[in-house]
């Protein structure tokens, strides 16, 4: 791995600014030692995957390289950086352009910037994570285990380098954090949807009937206010509905439309012949839906990364039964964002089970909405892991 001396000063900055992180917003407002550990060593394990995620992409290619030299997708002709502002691909393009055209800084340096973004979203989701769940009061191991999704290896590799998913991932924990958040803050809620808005337009639009909700109910007395910006969304929001028309290039919106956009999705990938490809137009529909779920099982795995994969399935697999065996009857009791955040992510599994067709896929575009899925499961069950532990 060949390491410039750009490398290590945007090392050193990225540093600095954990440590401010730190001393300014994580040490004065969370006193747990316990909590602090958590995200200290999250950080280490995080910029260890930035590394790795570095070595794997420079060995082996994607799109996260081309994503950096700007070159991913040409089709703006753009002559400047602004003509190369736009959603999903064209805007993390006119998010590099400065690092790497003007700034001339490597491929590692944007990692590890990236994986900078993706950790601040890690402590929004570890913080939140111990707000939603009651504390064990004994020194065993169960207290870990709501944390446990954030260790998972697959979230930290998809986004610990430069890619969608490290945006997305910031987007969706900061979206989640502030859900639960009691102040009134509205703008910061706005720029971290904009932000999945810009990356995943689809997904934007998915959360605007979340942000309805969550800024009526935060707008108090002042109505107006909650109602003024809904409205201030709107033409971002047709921009966004138009690109996502032209994109999908659906000619009407029918069910047999979709099931023909599907079909196509799934002739295009073929075409790759990925070698964990899976027959998935031969698949029940129940059936894609277990194989983006659960899939590779224990008994399915072919190397050591299929074997972790295989691992985080298997947990998920018994976190499904155990919430459908002891939680169903707290399904009503669960927090009104968390059940919006679970609904999205169903959603978003029942999508790839349609438009995706090998593990590779599956894992890289699951890992940002797995800890929705986690956290949910393991709320209904907690109150009888807590019970059984004391």
């Amino acid at each position: 791995m060949l390491i410039e001396g750009k490398d290590v000063l945007v090392f050193f900055l990225i540093l600095g600014l954990s440590v401010a992180l730190f001393y300014y917003w994580v040490f004065p407002t969370h006193s747990s030692r316990f909590i602090r550990f958590q995200l200290i060593a999250l950080g280490l394990y995080h910029v260890g995957f930035s590394f790795f995620y570095h070595q794997y992409l420079t060995s082996q290619g994607g799109d996260a390289i081309r994503y950096w030299e700007v070159s991913a997708d040409l089709s703006q002709y753009a002559q400047s950086w602004m003509g190369y502002f736009g959603f999903s691909t064209f805007f993390i393009q006119w998010l590099n352009y400065i690092p790497y055209k003007v700034l001339d800084l490597s491929f590692l340096s944007g990692n590890l910037g990236y994986g900078f973004l993706s950790f601040i979203g890690l402590i929004f989701g570890a913080l939140l994570t111990e707000r939603l769940f009651e504390r064990v009061k004994n020194k065993s191991l169960i207290r870990y285990l709501p944390f446990l999704i954030w260790w998972f290896p697959g979230i930290h590799f998809w986004t610990a380098g430069v890619s969608k998913e490290a945006l997305l991932f910031l987007g969706l924990m900061g979206l989640f954090y502030f859900s639960f958040s009691q102040d009134k803050s509205v703008y910061l809620t706005l720029i971290f949807w904009l932000l999945v808005f810009l990356v995943k337009p689809l997904i934007g639009l998915l959360f605007v009937f979340w942000l309805l909700i969550l800024f009526w109910k935060k707008s108090g007395s002042q109505k107006r206010v909650g109602i003024g910006l809904v409205f201030g969304l709107l033409p971002v929001l047709y921009l966004g509905a138009r690109w996502l028309w032209a994109y999908s290039h659906l000619e009407a919106i029918s069910f047999s439309e979709f099931m023909r956009l599907s079909q196509e999705q799934m002739e295009f990938l073929s075409a790759y012949q990925a070698h964990t490809e899976l027959p998935m137009l031969g698949y029940s529909w129940i059936f894609r839906l277990i194989s983006v779920f659960f899939r590779p099982f224990i008994w399915e795995i072919w190397d050591i990364y299929s074997l972790i994969f295989a691992l985080e399935n298997l947990l998920m697999l018994g976190l499904f039964f155990a919430a459908i065996l002891l939680g169903f009857r707290k399904l009503k009791r669960l927090p009104l964002a968390l059940s919006y955040f679970l609904l999205l992510t169903l959603l978003m599994f029942f999508l790839y089970s349609m438009t995706l067709n090998n593990y590779g896929l599956f894992y890289r575009m699951k890992s940002v909405w797995l800890p929705f899925l986690y956290i949910s499961f393991l709320w209904l069950i907690w109150p009888f892991i807590i019970r059984k532990s004391q």
